[in-house]
């Protein structure tokens, strides 16, 4: 039955789907007051970042993303940030994280080019901004290619897609190993869009998925993820 229902998923919803598809997230858990913050703190032992889960953007800039080196810090910060309302949208949920020490910043997204109706991968080896930002500011770095609904996106087509923003070797195999589990996910719920920005390298030499997006149209059911960067 076709409806006109209006689902968002927080932040953390959004990110179980891609953990539920194999594609590793930064450890952490919701909490819906600030002793759940302060204990979460305490279970991952090293410093927080804790996120405000409000439909709205550019939360760092509006104070809804903070860090925290001990629990009793995150404890406090958490107060500040529960009932806080911006853009009409109150926190009720926070989401605590381990603060990641990030090395690079790339960008990967499935959507539905309405033209051509086919699906399309985008990959940039800059991330951290807006798509249509990035593609502005470094267009060698932009690459993108259509899907075969068929055939599907093969780990060749992603190495290919990746080396020609001009990363190679084991980055390149790895990037394209997750930008094929998000094409899967994105085909398993039937998305219009899915998107990881920004994928992270640590300094541990680790990938992460810091933030994401996901726009689900099917049977008029619309499930939603805001996209923002740390």
């Amino acid at each position: 039955m076709r409806g006109a229902i209006l689902a968002r998923l927080h932040e953390f919803q959004g990110k179980a789907l891609l953990k539920q598809g194999g594609i590793s997230i930064p450890e952490g858990k919701p909490a819906y007051s600030p002793e759940e913050v302060r204990e979460i703190a305490e279970e991952l032992n090293q410093s927080v970042v804790i996120k405000a889960q409000a439909w709205t953007t550019s939360r760092l800039a509006k104070g809804l993303i903070q860090f925290a080196d001990t629990p009793e810090e995150a404890f406090r910060k958490a107060k500040e940030l529960f009932g806080k309302t911006v853009d009409n949208f109150p926190t009720e949920v926070l989401l605590v994280e381990k603060r990641l020490k990030l090395e690079k910043e790339y960008y990967g997204g499935i959507i539905i080019n309405d033209s051509q109706k086919k699906p399309e991968i985008i990959f940039s080896s800059k991330g951290g901004s807006g798509i249509e930002e990035i593609a502005l500011k470094f267009p060698k770095h932009v690459a993108r290619m259509q899907i075969d609904v068929v055939e599907g996106l093969k780990d060749y087509h992603a190495r290919n897609l990746v080396s020609r923003t001009g990363l190679h070797g084991s980055e390149q195999n790895k990037i394209a190993a997750l930008l094929v589990k998000l094409w899967n996910i994105a085909r398993k719920y039937e998305a219009r869009s899915a998107e990881i920005n920004p994928i992270v390298l640590t300094k541990e030499g680790e990938f992460q998925r810091v933030e994401c997006l996901m726009n689900k149209d099917s049977v008029g059911i619309y499930l939603n993820m805001e996209n923002q960067s740390t």
